[in-house]
């Protein structure tokens, strides 16, 4: 990395730590992210479920044809929640008074058969399924792709997907990993050799390259930071070796608690045979034994963190940059 291309770093104060909470009503809102809101499995047809999510509550429900749809939770009518409603066919129907909705968020009609008025609409947001999860788009308009392992394609790659360990941590928080080498060298015996090198850093995502000896094993990494909830290892075994590849994905539940999940993959050609798909499972069972490791070694940090960056040194350079860029991210106040 050219280190003469980066910012100076700017003495911060104490009285600066309340500015780091950037989330929230009173603050604009929450990070344009996608968010993993549920399991696949969990919203079978005609099946819904409500969560209360970046401060707010949010619905998942599925046809009778299997088309999902993510939207605001309260009955046009008088707030009634929708999760405690039934879908009928390509409806759902509020438990209250049977006011009908359609999967684009159009009330339709009442019990009686009333037409409803035209304002009488949920607010639909963008989502998609990958990796057996729901995401939702916290936005009116994706800002970037959902997230994935780059070239390796989900159909590409054989995965297990799990839940992570609940901290009491916005979700930018616990990414700061990504760019804080001194903590991956102490705290997880994450040794840098060469990097970072080649970070980009987009308006959305953030990229770099890093290689680390652990346990006495060269490993080469591709970091995508995806959103500041997001953030993708795709870890290369040494020059020739095998692809382990990871992600974790954060949301924000109520009281500052972030809930997530873990996913851990690996490249399984098409048409592999039971051998490279023994292999394959080895790899996730690597990675999913690396996740889990790292979580345990960060588990009493984070659950007794007060976040604040009152001062840096030189060596926390990328950790400021991070820092900078996730105060620029924009947000949005829709659930």
């Amino acid at each position: 990395m050219d280190t003469n291309a980066l910012p100076a770093l700017a003495p911060r104060t104490v009285g600066q730590k309340d500015e780091l909470r950037l989330e929230g009503r009173d603050k604009g809102g929450w990070h344009q992210n996608w968010f993993a809101f549920a399991r696949s499995e969990e919203v079978g047809p005609e099946q819904v479920i409500g969560r209360d999510v970046l401060g707010g509550r949010i619905l998942a429900w599925r046809t009778k044809a299997g088309k999902l749809v993510v939207c605001s939770p309260w009955c046009q009518h008088l707030g009634a929640d929708l999760s405690v409603g039934k879908v009928a066919g390509e409806t759902i129907l509020c438990a209250f008074h049977h006011w009908e909705y359609g999967p684009d968020g159009c009330g339709l009609r009442n019990y009686f058969g009333d037409e409803l008025p035209k304002t009488a609409r949920l607010r639909i947001f963008p989502s998609v399924e990958r990796f057996g999860l729901i995401w939702f788009f916290n936005g009116e308009k994706p800002l970037f792709d959902p997230p994935g392992f780059g070239r390796f394609r989900e159909q590409d790659v054989l995965f297990e997907t799990y839940e992570s360990p609940a901290f009491p941590q916005p979700t930018w928080v616990l990414l700061t990993n990504s760019h804080d080498y001194q903590h991956l060298r102490i705290l997880h015996d994450m040794k840098l050799t060469a990097g970072p090198s080649n970070l980009k850093l987009g308006d959305h995502v953030c990229e770099h390259d890093a290689s680390f000896e652990m346990n006495g094993m060269p490993m080469d990494l591709h970091v995508t930071v995806a959103g500041t909830n997001t953030i993708t290892l795709a870890g290369s075994l040494g020059p020739e070796g095998p692809w382990m590849l990871n992600m974790y994905t954060g949301l924000p539940r109520p009281n500052g608690m972030t809930t997530g999940y873990s996913i851990s993959a690996a490249p399984l050609p098409t048409g592999a045979d039971d051998e490279m798909r023994a292999q394959a499972m080895s790899f996730i069972a690597m990675g999913k034994a690396w996740t889990t490791s790292l979580f345990e070694d960060d588990a009493p940090v984070m659950a007794t963190l007060s976040f604040h960056d009152a001062h840096f040194l030189e060596v926390d350079r990328e950790l400021k940059m991070f820092l900078d860029w996730v105060r620029r991210y924009p947000k949005a106040d829709l659930v």
